[in-house]
């Protein structure tokens, strides 16, 4: 499969056209956020926590502005105002330091605080910002459309790129958005190392580049912190013609320049991230059928719920580290304990990270030919509209392909290029497959162009058939066909392994469930609503005592009478009662009872309880007609000091199953 490669001859051709694109792409990247918010749409970026960049564009330098006694400064980042005079503040206004989110995305602050200096210190103005940043987004696409393709396909690939709905939709959200161009430029770096012939020179300048984009673009969204095994794996195996020990010198060029760049925020980030909360939520059920992910009899939680998250590291905290007072939000303390959390999840269920990784990388490319189908809402054009609706039924029937596509040309290019194949995988794998941590649109819409490159390389070779079956001989054939072995094999293998592993220590764990004591509970019917009947027991609904710590963890379990009321899908809830929507954690769930059980079916589950409460856990709920068929309730003893307590379903012969999440 013949690959186009850029010249340096062709590369001042190429950049006076991405500086074109740039600058179309700029104004319709502005003219999309002010139609945006023309249509009613609210841009959200935690608007509120601009108060460093307000005091920044107006003179003050980077603080953090005690809003309570300025009216002017708090209606405006409250956004009941739209724009502010810098007179409007006063001059002795208090400040104190910048709180975590402030000091993580420092240099987002500064950024906006530049763009109000220019425009004036107004939301809608603001427009400007993303726009450029669409525009980068859009310049560094073509970038890496070049990487492979001519310079007439990688024009024409730009053209569902600009278009893409979950580009411009997510264009408005600064915050969000803003990682695009770094990681774009990040990938196109790591490109241009491993396909351009380079001297040893330009390697250490274009890896020193690398860690700067790296270590900047970290100031504005922690997700840049993706990027850096990545670029080591391509600076470590795949830049050509590099001795051992220049391939260490130009890794620490990388690193140095990072460490330079983001050295004001790494003390920041040691005191305290949302790292781990942000993949623990990534774990959560919701996710699940977006990745295409068959789940197993356990659960690592059922909502996408921030407060949720808390309530189970502070529940590690207090049982497993001993911190009766819990830990607090954005503290090192709870950062430490939310990864120790999660790297024990991690040991006992590492196949379960191998098989959503699988799943982020194959749903990308699909996701953006099935959500480009429809223009954005606020396009009043109907020109623009038929040209959606071309664009929508090319993408419909390209979506299906997508994920082949993207195999085939990777096969392709290994036959002419392996380093260029293997680069293909680290960037799917790195980029795509971090997608996984939480697979929403806002976390990976920058890989837009991987299904059109693909579908665009395809093109391209085919249209030169005649010459490319010349070119193409046995070698070529070999590399095609070791490189895929290779892949399959080490793909294959990971997943083996992790799932014999897993099968085993999962297993255990559900073991230790299953053996531990069990003290019944005395359990009262409440009628809750009209054919609703709540089984609960008087521990659950007379207050905590006052000595309890921040989150009260129960592990509790309901047996079933299969006996009775089997073969059928017995939904019930387990309900909390709130103060607040986000403390309520009820969740439903739906018990599979089979007729042929040897033994009775089982759910265990772990509650966690406020002292002051705000959310406490009152009971399992279920249609009246249907609590005959739970048998018992108990409370499980002995294991208070076992890491992981997860909603598990053991039902008879569990062990025969595959105690591991697939791919559907």
């Amino acid at each position: 499969m013949p690959v186009a490669r850029p010249t340096a001859r062709s590369g001042a051709a190429d950049l006076v056209i991405a500086a074109v694109i740039f600058c179309v792409a700029a104004w319709w990247g502005t003219h999309a956020v002010v139609a945006f918010r023309a249509s009613g749409g609210e841009p959200s970026f935690y608007q509120s926590e601009f108060g460093p960049a307000v005091m920044l564009a107006c003179g003050r330098g980077l603080q953090n502005p005690d809003v309570r006694n300025v009216p002017a400064l708090d209606a405006f980042l409250s956004q009941r105002t739209m724009t502010i005079d810098c007179a409007e503040l006063p001059t002795d206004i208090r400040t104190a330091a910048l709180d975590p989110f402030q000091r993580t995305c420092r240099y987002l602050e500064l950024t906006v605080a530049l763009a109000w200096k220019v425009t004036g210190v107004s939301w809608p103005r603001l427009a400007v910002l993303p726009g450029i940043l669409f525009g980068a987004v859009a310049a560094l696409t073509y970038g890496m459309f070049r990487l492979g393709l001519s310079r007439a396909l990688a024009l024409l690939g730009m053209v569902p790129t600009l278009m893409s709905t979950p580009n411009l939709m997510l264009a408005p959200h600064l915050r969000d958005y803003a990682k695009g161009p770094f990681l774009l430029a990040v990938m196109l770096i790591m490109g241009v190392l491993v396909v351009w012939p380079a001297t040893r020179r330009r390697v250490i300048a274009l890896s020193a580049l690398g860690g700067l984009v790296v270590g900047i673009g970290l100031g504005f969204r922690t997700d840049l912190m993706i990027a850096v095994l990545p670029f080591v794996c391509a600076l470590a195996f795949l830049v050509p013609a590099l001795t051992l020990g220049f391939r260490a010198t130009a890794i620490a060029a990388f690193l140095a320049a990072f460490t330079l760049a983001a050295f004001p925020l790494l003390g920041d980030y040691s005191h305290g991230n949302n790292i781990g909360p942000v993949a623990l939520l990534g774990l959560t059920e919701p996710f699940d059928r977006p990745l295409g992910i068959q789940p197993s009899i356990y659960s690592y939680g059922s909502q996408y719920n921030d407060s949720m998250v808390f309530s189970t590291v502070n529940s590690y905290a207090v049982r497993v580290e001993n911190r009766h007072e819990g830990v607090d939000l954005a503290s090192a303390e709870h950062a430490g304990a939310s990864m120790a959390y999660l790297g024990a999840i991690v040991r006992r269920f590492p196949a379960d990270f191998v098989v959503r990784t699988l799943a982020a990388i194959r749903a990308v490319p699909r996701y953006f030919l099935d959500s480009s189908l429809t223009g954005p809402p606020w396009i009043r054009s109907d020109l623009v509209h038929v040209l959606y609706r071309i664009s929508g039924s090319v993408s419909s029937r390209l979506a299906p392909i997508a994920v082949a596509a993207v195999v085939a040309a990777t096969i392709g290019v290994s036959m002419v290029d392996p380093r260029g194949a293997w680069l293909i995988v680290v960037l799917m794998a790195g980029f795509a497959g971090a997608a996984a941590v939480q697979f929403h649109e806002r976390h990976f819409s920058y890989l837009q162009f991987i299904p059109w490159w693909a579908f665009g390389l395809i093109v391209q070779t085919a249209a030169r058939r005649p010459a490319g079956l010349r070119v193409l001989a046995r070698p070529h054939l070999k590399r095609a066909a070791v490189f895929s072995a290779i892949l399959v094999v080490g793909v294959g293998g990971a997943l083996l392994l992790t799932r014999a592993y897993q099968q085993r220590a999962a297993a255990q764990l559900f073991e230790s469930y299953d053996a531990a004591p069990r003290i019944p509970l005395s359990i009262e019917r409440r009628d809750v609503a009209q054919g609703r009947t709540l089984l609960a027991a008087r521990e659950w609904l007379d207050p905590l005592p006052p000595d309890s710590p921040r989150i009260e963890t129960r592990f509790l379990g309901v047996q079933f009478r299969d006996d009775l009321c089997a073969p059928a899908d017995l939904p019930l809830t387990l309900r909390y009662q709130a103060a607040l929507p986000e403390l309520d954690f009820s969740e439903r769930r739906a018990v599979r009872l089979t007729s042929a059980a040897s033994t009775p079916t089982v759910l265990f589950f772990a509650t966690f309880d406020r002292p002051d409460e705000s959310s406490r856990f009152r009971g399992i709920e279920l249609a009246t007609e249907q609590s005959r068929c739970v048998s018992g309730i108990f409370r499980v003893d002995g294991l208070e000091r076992t890491p992981l307590l997860l909603t598990t379903l053991l039902a008879a012969n569990w062990q025969d199953g595959a105690l591991y999440q697939r791919l559907r």
